[in-house]
């Protein structure tokens, strides 16, 4: 059983790396490339949070389970915070283009009056 859960810890690594190649070699737009990287970083966490849980499940290793599960927790968090960092750099870069090319963005910088 433990060989399943270790196919899945790899499986979940590799498509982190495919992630992280996708962002930067893909044509797409910054947001989609953030929107995949973090789409595929979110499935290598929860496969790997499955992989541990089995691991710890099938030693009977409580405790550590718990400590992983922490750690998996902070990197959601981590995660979050530089999907949206990156999400606000992009949309701001278009808006720079947008203001350059002489076309009306249709964000306000201000309250709507």
């Amino acid at each position: 059983m433990s060989v399943f859960f270790l196919i899945a810890l790899v499986f979940g690594l590799l498509l982190s790396m495919v992630g992280a190649v996708a962002l930067w070699r893909c044509p797409f737009s910054p947001v989609r490339r953030v929107s995949f990287l973090s789409g595929a970083l979110l499935v290598s966490l929860a496969v790997g949070l499955y992989g541990q849980f089995g691991l710890a499940k099938e030693r009977g290793q409580g405790p550590n389970f718990a400590l992983n599960a922490a750690v998996v927790a902070v990197g959601f968090l981590l995660l979050a915070r530089s999907q949206r960092e990156l999400v606000e750099g992009a949309l701001a870069e278009k808006r720079r283009e947008n203001a350059s090319d002489g076309e009306p963005s249709g964000m306000t910088e201000g309250p709507l009056r």
